[in-house]
Order: C-alpha cells, then structure tokens, then sequence
C-alpha cells in the first residue's frame, strides 16, 4: 500500500496547505518500484524524470524528506538546483515553505535528523553482528563451510545457533582427497554439481571448492567465519593458519 498512501497524503495536503492559496493541481504522481534508497535522487529513473520536466513556477510535493533523498549532501544539491529553476518545494510530512528561508533551514534540519537516525541504525546493526561473530551466534544468510543452522525454542522465543554439519565435513575431506589425488578445481567442481544435497546448500563452483579445501586444512579446521572473501583475507593476513603436513 505504500504507493497508495503516499499518494493519499499528497492530495491531502493539497487540499489543506495548497488548494486555498490557488495552487492548481495537475496529478502526476513519481514513483520508483523497488529502488535503493541509497541511490542520489538524480540516479533514480523516476528521479530523473522528475529534475528533467520541472519548469520554472511549478509546484512539487514529496510525501516524505527521508525517502526522497539518500542523504544531506543528496538533499542540499537537489533542493539548490531546483529552487535556482523557482520550482516551489513542500512536503507532506512538514508544512513549510521552501521557497523562504526558515524553510530551507527547516528542511536541513529535518534531512539531517533522518540520515543521523539512519546511519545510528546502521552502526547498531554493525554492533550486534560484531558482538555475534564473536560470540558464533549467525548474523547473516551465510553458514560457515562445515556447519548448518538449526533454530530452537528458548523461554518462548525462537533462537538460532550454529551446530556441526557432519555430512559437509566428510564431505570436504573427500574433495581434499580429490585434490591430493591430482583433480582440478573445475574437475571437482563438476562432480560436485551432482551431488544434490551439497548443491541445494552451496553451489558447486570453483570457489566453493576453494572455501572446502581451505576450511579443512585450516587449524583448527572449520571456523564460524560464513564468508569465503573473509576466509581468504584471514589467511592472508596470518589471522587464520594452515596445518603443514
């Protein structure tokens, strides 16, 4: 219902704040289907329609500051451009005019206080992850390579941990012995493309015949890291260490 609403709330506007000063309506709404809001305003294809059939004396109401910009800059340089071509600015959420100075200081501060809230969020988020890799609670859509996630039921709340995948692991033994045996990546990695239990978890390309062979030459062998890319970097960094024979 988003779309809906958020016309809603523009008509609605309209009749109160903008109707009775005599501003007339013409009906053409924007709006970007599943787009990032992290995308600059000027790189969204409804956005670029928008900075490019404006005409000076128009009249453009946004239903929210906070999901038409990504972030202050965003804001600042696409409120300059379009106030510099006297397109008049309101939104819904805030009765102010933008055509005067309180309201462009209004505006500000109100962009601000939404790209402060948003990148709090994010550090919260970055936070509670830090504290459950730390503690081998899952965090992400990944599993470790040698693990699966199982969910339980703890005073009444489901809760996810990380339990050891027996099965993947005799598994990546099996691949390091492929390998030892003189097999190719790409070679294992077909034949791993007929194994239907591992595909349906994994996938069976190179690099995930990489990640097998690393984790279990690891020492200790199958760490709860769910990412090859970090994996690698350990590595390479002597963070992770593999067993010498």
């Amino acid at each position: 219902m988003t779309r809906h609403k958020q016309e809603w709330a523009c008509r609605n506007y309209y009749s109160t704040y903008l109707e009775p000063i005599g501003v007339e309506m013409v009906p053409r709404y924007f709006y970007d289907e599943a787009v990032s809001g992290g995308l600059p305003f000027g790189e969204r294809p409804e956005g670029r329609v928008v900075l490019t059939s404006v005409q000076p004396g128009d009249w453009l109401l946004f239903s929210d500051w906070s999901r038409t910009f990504r972030d202050l800059e965003d804001s600042e340089k696409v409120t300059k451009n379009l106030l510099g071509r006297r397109v008049n600015l309101h939104c819904t959420g805030f009765p102010i005019d933008t055509a005067k100075a309180v309201g462009r200081y209004s505006r500000r501060i109100i962009v601000a206080s939404n790209q402060l809230e948003r990148e709090l969020a994010a550090e919260r988020v970055v936070e509670l992850n830090r504290y459950k890799i730390a503690e081998g609670i899952p965090h992400s859509r990944g599993c470790p390579m040698g693990w699966k996630k199982v969910s339980r039921v703890v005073s009444g709340r489901t809760v996810r941990e990380y339990r050891v995948d027996p099965d993947e692991r005799q598994l990546c033994g099996y691949v390091a012995g492929l390998r030892a045996s003189g097999e190719s990546h790409e070679r294992i990695a077909q034949w791993l493309h007929t194994q239907r239990m591992f595909r349906s978890k994994r996938g069976s390309d190179r690099t995930v015949v990489v990640w097998m062979l690393q984790a279990h030459a690891l020492d200790p062998p199958f760490p709860k890291i769910t990412s090859y890319k970090r994996v690698r970097e350990m590595i390479k960094s002597g963070e992770l260490r593999l067993r010498t024979s």
